[in-house]
């Protein structure tokens, strides 16, 4: 997503609040959603109702199986270096690297002058 599609996104989410702000001041917010309502309900069967303005996310009528062929230059997925079993666990690994706090100094005389 680049910054013009946010922009876009951000200038549409501004002007439905403005458009739903106008609507519910000069309707009131009963009748305004009692219109959301409607519409989208209008929206949903004319949806289902006319085939071309059906939307599908189902990508798996091309879905394959088979593995990617190898390109010039691909990365070698394979681990150079298998965990032994004394280098434990994850969390005893990477949270070894955390330092320890130090103990805090008194204040002293900062509090008190």
């Amino acid at each position: 997503m680049n910054a013009t599609m946010t922009m876009v996104a951000q200038g549409a989410t501004a002007l439905g609040g403005a458009l739903w702000g106008l609507a519910a001041h000069g309707f009131g917010v009963v009748p305004t959603f009692l219109g959301a309502a409607g519409f989208a309900l209008l929206l949903m069967v004319l949806v289902n109702v006319v085939p071309a303005l059906r939307i599908s996310i189902d990508f798996t009528a091309s879905l394959t199986f088979e593995p990617a062929p190898p390109v010039l230059l691909s990365q070698n997925l394979a681990p150079s270096r298998l965990p032994a079993p004394r280098d434990g666990t994850f969390w005893q690994r990477e949270l070894s690297f955390i330092p320890t706090p130090r103990p805090r100094e008194p204040a002293g005389d900062f509090f008190c002058s």
